[in-house]
């Protein structure tokens, strides 16, 4: 007898490969595909007072590793998401929250790009994509960042158990699957 499992897994990767090499892009060079939904925009100014614009968009159907989402965001020319400022974070954990896709999960974990060298340090973060440390006083949900063990050195947006708070989480970037965000500044 075949393994249902196995043959809807199959499929899964057969489609999301098909889609992945699909992409194609409007005028602002903007991602237009059935791979990545787009969850919003955020608009504002860094600590040097330059303004930017940025487009965040997540996997419609794909899980993966950290690592992984990284590649796959790069992939079709974004990043996986980056924040400059304390009201960019706290604007696209909004988004997140309100998203009827993501907010609503009752497990939500998204990858963003932030990682650490120290664990259990709630200030000692970096932006992988640029090397730039975290500069802002990062939205941690309640008990974290707490590396479960010395495993936990990715960065993600999650939604806390008991309170139901979405902000910052430390999670694992090796054999955890999640979906993941991505960013494009237009």
């Amino acid at each position: 007898m075949i393994n249902k499992t196995f043959l809807i897994c199959e499929l899964f990767i057969l489609i999301t490969a098909t889609c992945a090499c699909s992409k194609t892009y409007c005028s602002s060079g903007i991602v237009r595909d059935s791979t990545f939904v787009e969850l919003g925009y955020f608009g504002g100014k860094d600590k040097c007072g330059n303004y930017y614009q940025k487009l965040y968009y997540y996997p419609r159907y794909l899980i993966t590793t950290w690592m992984e989402a990284r590649s796959f965001c790069k992939s079709y020319d974004m990043a996986l998401a980056t924040f400059r400022t304390l009201e960019e974070a706290t604007s696209v954990i909004n988004m997140v929250e309100k998203n009827i896709d993501l907010g609503t999960r009752d497990n939500l974990w998204v990858f963003i790009d932030g990682t650490t060298l120290t664990p259990r340090s709630p200030t000692d973060w970096y932006w992988t994509d640029t090397g730039d440390k975290i500069d802002f006083l990062m939205p941690w949900l309640p008990t974290q960042p707490d590396t479960n063990s010395y495993r936990e050195f990715f960065l993600s947006i999650g939604r806390h158990k008991k309170t139901q708070r979405v902000g910052f989480n430390d999670i694992p970037g090796t054999n955890f699957y999640n979906t993941f965000l991505c960013q494009k500044y237009v």
